[in-house]
């Protein structure tokens, strides 16, 4: 493509850029962005950036005149893409299962969303509950109407509130941006967008919500949905509450047959065939579903409404207890593998040894109680919550 005619923006900013004999990084380092910025940019993975960023790129490729005016005509030129491409800085995480059961959260969350008052709105509720899952859908519900832009900014690995503004900037793609000049940079950069921005997982720098505070005060096109276990406490914060998923129940005779209603998580560590046969189904072993080779994290999406969940019922206590997870049936099966205490005959006589021995067998005499497959999800509502499900050890 001929540097300077209109056209794909990508390709027409990699030709001005080679053109001039920069790389992407030197670009990127005098146009004051991201390389990550550019190299999305050139790719075409942002395909309308807003102006304040071509405006930078045109002064650092030293354009003028026809040249300038040709890069701007190119950044505003018709594309045919989804909104979520369009208009997300920051690329969505991608959901691995369809949401369950939130219907009333996103009609009430989106309804507070069309409120041009509400402009900062927290999900509050503990760890595991699905906050980030059910802001994700309605990131994306909102990009998908093709007026807002959205961007995404993880927190979950951040535990200084000093490193929320560098994860804020580099979500715009900005680059070098101190707390000040992004307050600055962001008002530039919503300036012609409606702009939401998800801030997810923010119980760990709660001491960088007058930062959120101050971005909201100074762009006025930006709204922000942060997720959180505890509120920001900032003023015109509204909380929505975000508990674990209401058991609903088709009838209070629930059968375990009507399983065959809902998603079966899978693990190689637990398989589901010696409990269908506890409960009397002659069913074999799930084909379908989401497989984890890690319990904790099938008992979290059993939490979060992405399915049915069997497991030890060692596992299940403090979710069960706290109302996160649920029992459906009273049923229990023998755990497909047994195990074996080892140790050097030179211990056998070890008091620590008997008095460990002693412990084990109590914890595997309690957990031979058991805990059934549980679901976060079905028809009549009824009391309890969660959505797991345990095998005797």
């Amino acid at each position: 493509m001929k540097a300077g005619a209109p056209g794909s923006f990508g390709p027409h900013l990699k030709a001005l850029r080679e053109t001039a004999g920069f790389t992407q990084e030197e670009l990127a380092t005098i146009a004051g962005l991201s390389v990550h910025a550019v190299s999305a940019l050139e790719r075409g993975e942002r395909r309308r950036p807003h102006i304040e960023t071509v405006r930078a790129l045109s002064a650092a490729l030293d354009l003028s005149g026809p040249a300038r005016d040709a890069l701007l005509a190119s950044a505003r030129a018709p594309v045919h893409q989804t909104a979520v491409d369009e208009l997300s800085c920051t690329a969505l995480p991608l959901a691995l299962t369809t949401l369950l059961g939130r219907e009333a959260e996103l009609r009430t969350v989106r309804g507070w969303l069309a409120d041009s008052t509400a402009r900062l709105i927290t999900l509050v509720g503990p760890g595991g509950v699905g906050k980030t899952r059910l802001a994700l859908e309605i990131a994306r519900s909102v990009a998908d109407e093709g007026t807002t832009r959205v961007v995404f900014v993880p927190l979950a690995g951040i535990r200084e509130a000093s490193f929320v503004a560098p994860s804020i900037a580099d979500a715009f793609g900005f680059s070098n941006v101190s707390g000040a000049d992004l307050t600055t940079r962001l008002r530039a950069a919503c300036d012609d967008q409606p702009t939401l921005m998800i801030v997810d997982n923010c119980e760990h720098v709660l001491d960088a919500a007058p930062l959120l505070a101050d971005l909201l005060t100074s762009a006025q096109p930006l709204r922000l949905l942060a997720t959180s276990r505890a509120p920001l406490r900032v003023r015109g914060e509204r909380e929505y509450a975000v508990g674990p998923l209401a058991l609903e129940l088709g009838s209070e005779s629930f059968a375990p047959a009507d399983l065959a209603r809902f998603t079966l998580l899978r693990s190689d560590d637990e398989p589901w065939k010696p409990w269908f046969e506890a409960a009397g189904l002659d069913w074999p072993e799930p084909s379908r579903g989401p497989i984890f080779n890690d319990s904790s994290l099938m008992l979290q999406a059993a939490a979060e409404g992405q399915g049915v969940a069997l497991a030890r019922g060692s596992l299940l206590g403090n979710d069960v207890r706290n109302g996160v997870l649920i029992r459906l049936f009273d049923i229990t099966a023998p755990a497909p593998r047994k195990f074996w205490l080892v140790y050097p005959p030179r211990m056998a006589d070890s008091p620590k040894l008997a008095t460990f021995r002693q412990w084990l067998h109590n914890e595997i005499a309690a957990d031979g109680q058991g805990a059934p497959p549980a679901s976060p999800r079905a028809g009549k509502r009824r009391s309890g919550r969660g959505g797991a499900a345990a095998r005797e050890r």
